[in-house]
């Protein structure tokens, strides 16, 4: 079995409570794009491996990070907001089995459409098409951009950062600050489930 194929079997493959992993979005943006002008996609299942990079490196010049689910919410999404990369979510299951994923904080104190790409399951023929207008519009762009800067320590735990890294980012609020904040507007508002959500 070739590499590739072996990678859809794995994704194809139960995993936990799911029927497939990532609601089977990492292996179609794969298979169809692996090959994409602009596209950077790195499947460490193939055999051999690809050549190592600094994906740090790769996120801090790239304009949009895909960000796709694995059995939950996917910590890409934190990695690419922390490097100031806008988040691709494609994290619902298309035949609507389960219910969408949230985002940390979603409706009580970020705005996820503000910061991120949000598509369907049905949006991933045109996913190239997609980015590229949107790349292309530079108001639009720089919305997201702004709107991510003002956030994204909201994402982070300032105590698991370095030392030099906290001292600048000692007034900005944290995750912390971020998850106290939530739960005081949970209180206040009477919210109990996670379908709930408070709007300002």
């Amino acid at each position: 079995m070739n590499g590739l194929a072996e990678l859809g079997r794995k994704c194809r493959q139960k995993h936990g409570f799911l029927d497939h992993y990532s609601f089977g979005v990492r292996w179609e943006v794969y298979r169809r794009f692996h090959k994409e002008e602009g596209f950077q996609l790195r499947a460490t299942d193939l055999k051999p491996p690809p050549p190592y990079v600094s994906l740090d490196a790769e996120m801090l010049q790239t304009i949009f990070c895909l960000c796709p689910s694995g059995t939950g919410w996917g910590m890409r999404v934190f990695h690419s907001a922390a490097l100031g990369c806008i988040p691709v979510l494609i994290q619902r299951d298309e035949a609507s089995a389960y219910p969408p994923v949230l985002q940390a904080f979603e409706g009580l104190l970020l705005d996820w459409d503000a910061i991120a790409v949000r598509l369907e399951p049905r949006d991933l023929p045109q996913l190239p098409m997609i980015l590229r207008r949107l790349a292309a519009n530079t108001t639009a762009l720089m919305s997201k951009r702004h709107a991510l800067a003002a956030v994204w320590t909201r994402l982070l735990w300032r105590e698991a950062l370095p030392l030099e890294v906290r001292l600048i980012l000692a007034h900005a609020p944290d995750a912390f600050d971020s998850l106290m904040q939530s739960l005081a507007l949970r209180l206040k508002y009477g919210l109990r489930g996670a379908g709930d959500a408070w709007h300002p």
